[in-house]
């Protein structure tokens, strides 16, 4: 028989084990329904759904944030869509959230073919001690939106030790220069060796 201190101290962790996996439960379920309305492109149904009391206190606010700028890219808001990268840029935290988020950033600049806010954006990354992303966003951001084609040499040189994924990142950009620089055939045959890697 266990002493009565060791028994309770097993019911205490019990339930704390309990309400641990009931509150990853529900996060699951918010963030199950609020993907569901997203893809069902249902605008108003995910703005209101995030606007309830017991999703925006339980989900972690970065990750609200995200469904937010997803509920605006949606609408088409321009302003709260930035607006709202701005704000998940002061809360995201060093390292992967600041990946995703300039990740999720550039596309979403990039889709708005918006280069004065992609630099601006990349600018207050580089701010946040993000120098080697900047660097690399801003090469995306001249050869996507700002017409470059300045780092062909720098990219063809870099394909012969990159890995399988990397090659594909890089003949996408080589290709999309060769657009810039006005040879199709090259792009053309870029994008073909993208798809062997």
């Amino acid at each position: 028989m266990l002493p009565q201190g060791t028994a309770i101290i097993g019911i205490v962790i019990a339930i704390v084990l309990g309400a641990i996996a009931a509150h990853l439960a529900l996060m699951q379920a918010i963030d199950s329904h609020a993907t569901s309305l997203y893809r069902q492109r249902d605008v108003s149904g995910l703005a209101s759904y995030l606007e309830r009391g017991y999703v925006k206190r339980l989900m972690p606010a970065y990750n609200h944030g995200c469904l937010v700028l997803a509920q605006y890219e949606l609408a088409g808001d321009t302003a709260d869509a930035q607006e709202t990268i701005y704000h998940l840029l002061e809360i995201a935290a060093p390292g992967e959230q600041r990946h995703d988020l300039a990740k999720r950033a550039i596309n979403y600049f990039v889709s708005a073919r918006d280069s004065a806010g992609a630099h601006r954006f990349v600018n207050l990354l580089r701010t946040k001690g993000e120098a080697d992303l900047c660097d690399a966003l801003d090469k995306l951001v001249e050869i996507e939106l700002d017409g470059s084609d300045k780092y062909l040499d720098e990219m063809r040189a870099q394909l012969e030790y990159a890995d399988a994924p990397t090659k594909r990142r890089l003949y996408a950009l080589i290709a999309k220069q060769y657009d810039n620089h006005g040879d199709n055939a090259k792009a053309k045959a870029a994008r073909e060796s993208a798809q062997k890697c």
